[in-house]
């Protein structure tokens, strides 16, 4: 735990990085957490369009086949956004993994979403 204090201390104080330490046994599984990858803008003529890349992660005990389809099926089944934005698209995104990671395992799956925003008008 020194380690992890003294490694924390130094990207806080150097960097300015604001870091956590959770040790696994600290972590409830199942547990899922998203990660923004990226946010960029998208050429159109006609509306503004925004990509978000995110991936999801899935922490279980035991492989948890069950709840990775389902996590899968529902992103790619869309959702809805705030008033003013319409989804277009959503896309796996780079490369899926499954991986046991001592007694944990980690399913990491990744998603390309297009969103729209406001059509483009010419004065």
């Amino acid at each position: 735990m020194r380690v992890l204090e003294a490694a924390k201390t130094m990207l806080q104080e150097k960097g300015g990085i604001n870091v956590s330490i959770v040790m696994q046994n600290q972590v409830d599984t199942p547990t899922t957490i998203m990660e923004m990858i990226e946010q960029e803008e998208e050429e159109s003529r006609t509306v503004w369009k925004e990509i978000y890349r995110l991936a999801i992660h899935h922490y279980s005990s035991e492989l948890d086949a069950i709840k990775i389809d389902l996590i899968d099926t529902l992103m790619q089944s869309g959702f809805i956004l705030p008033e003013g934005y319409e989804l277009l698209t959503i896309r796996h995104y780079g490369k899926q993994n499954l991986v046991k990671e001592g007694n944990l395992t980690h399913a990491k799956i990744s998603f390309e979403i297009v969103i729209c925003r406001n059509l483009k008008v010419k004065i």
